[in-house]
Formats: structure tokens, C-alpha cells, sequence
């Protein structure tokens, strides 16, 4: 068997399709501050390029602000919509700067947090209410 040329080999841009970093997926609370108002949303994935964000009320394409989650702030450009069949929706965004490794690591190092802490309170609100508690 003949070795394949470096050259031939599909790059890791390539890979990724259009995407520029990998994504991570995690669904843990935000906030995006637009021009017109603040919003709470749920982040569902984040990469060093961009973010998917659901939304009560989406952002346009085109529509700029600042994604707040955890401990990263960053601004954003709605570069795609997918309205929900109900009410909501879905932006894609694409963030101005690039986010390091760390960052994103940091965002998923706050997921793991978040949920495990939403758990706790479960548990403790739960046991509360078996004892008798509020």
C-alpha cells in the first residue's frame, strides 16, 4: 500500500465543516444583552468561534450583543435563526474575538457546577418537604 500524500489529506477545517472550532454542548443559563433589552436564554453549545443560544425572543441575523455565561462575556452577531413552532427560537452566533481553550473549558467546567449544585438543591428541597419542611 502506497502512503497518501500529506497534501491529499482532508485538513481539520475540512473536518469541522463550516465550522471554525469544535463544539462543545452543554445547557446551562445566560444572559444576552442586545440594544433593546436583556434576556435570560439557555446556552446549548459554545465553541472558541460561536454559540447556540435559545431564546424567548431571537435575535434578527445581523443583530449584534453581549453573550454573559458564567465566567465569559462576549460579543456576538446573530449569524443564524430557527424560529421555534411555538413561541422562542434559536440563534447561531458568531462571537467578534475568538474565545481561548480556556475559556471554553471554563464554561464547561461552569456547567458541571452549575448542574451539580442544581441537583443539591433538589435533593435538600426534596428531603425538606418529606420532613415535613417547606
Amino acid at each position: 500500500m502506497r502512503p497518501v500524500p500529506a497534501s491529499s489529506l482532508p485538513t481539520f477545517a475540512d473536518m469541522l465543516g463550516r465550522r471554525g472550532a469544535a463544539r462543545l454542548r452543554v445547557v446551562v443559563p445566560a444572559k444576552l444583552i442586545s440594544v433593546y433589552e436583556t434576556q435570560n436564554c439557555m446556552l446549548l453549545d459554545i465553541s472558541q468561534t460561536g454559540a447556540r443560544l435559545e431564546l424567548e425572543r431571537p435575535l434578527g441575523v445581523n443583530a449584534s450583543g453581549y453573550l454573559r455565561v458564567g465566567p465569559i462575556e462576549v460579543f456576538a452577531t446573530a449569524v443564524r435563526l430557527r424560529m421555534g413552532e411555538e413561541t422562542g427560537g434559536v440563534n447561531g452566533l458568531e462571537f467578534d474575538i475568538r474565545l481561548t481553550k480556556s475559556q471554553v473549558l471554563a464554561v464547561r467546567a461552569y456547567a458541571e457546577n452549575y448542574e451539580m449544585a442544581e441537583r443539591r438543591a433538589f435533593l435538600m428541597h426534596a428531603r425538606d418537604w418529606v420532613m415535613g419542611g417547606a
